[in-house]
């Protein structure tokens, strides 16, 4: 009776081990795709060698590491926008924004890249300009931002960014020309 029992016991456990093997391999199968698709791009995520030679595995198996990509949350910053058709501003025809506080990775001054959705999310009326008193309009806001970029290098120009929301304005005002 007790050879019977530990006979049965003996094939109980070496059926749930081919169990586990066989699910198990299915797992890491399913855990390492040679390519992740995103929105954004396709990300090659086969580890590589310093000269740029794709790594095998054990069995001949292209080597892959698992990357995670998270959508970037957009930036809420309070300031100033400022709108210039001074022809003399090195801004003139584009939105920049000068936050009121620092902010942790942005600049002091940077513009808006979504110039269209911009000036209709901040109502923006373009050819306000008189030549002379009115040719920057500006006005308090609290905005969102996402895809900041820092201008690098030594050529002229400014740090940018993509507007998403304007939370709120003050009220507008105008500054003459050649003073913005």
């Amino acid at each position: 009776m007790e050879r019977k029992t530990a006979t049965f016991i003996l094939i109980v456990l070496l059926i749930c081990g081919l169990i586990y093997f066989f699910v198990r391999e299915k797992e890491v199968e399913y855990l390492a795709p040679a390519k992740i698709e995103t929105p954004q791009k396709l990300i090659d995520n086969t580890l590589r060698d310093a000269q740029g030679n794709v790594i095998q595995g054990e069995f001949g198996d292209d080597q892959v590491y698992i990357q995670t990509v998270v959508p970037e949350r957009p930036k809420r910053i309070s300031g100033k926008y400022y709108y210039s058709e001074d022809a003399k501003s090195q801004f003139a025809g584009k939105i920049c924004f000068e936050p009121s506080s620092e902010v942790v990775g942005i600049g002091k001054r940077f513009c808006l890249t979504n110039a269209d959705e911009a000036y209709a999310l901040l109502e923006i009326s373009k050819g306000f300009s008189n030549g002379n008193s009115e040719c920057t309009v500006n006005a308090p806001a609290t905005i969102e931002i996402k895809s900041y970029t820092k201008l690098t290098g030594d050529a002229d120009g400014y740090d940018s960014a993509i507007l998403t929301n304007v939370v709120k304005t003050g009220t507008e005002s105008f500054l003459a020309c050649g003073k913005y």
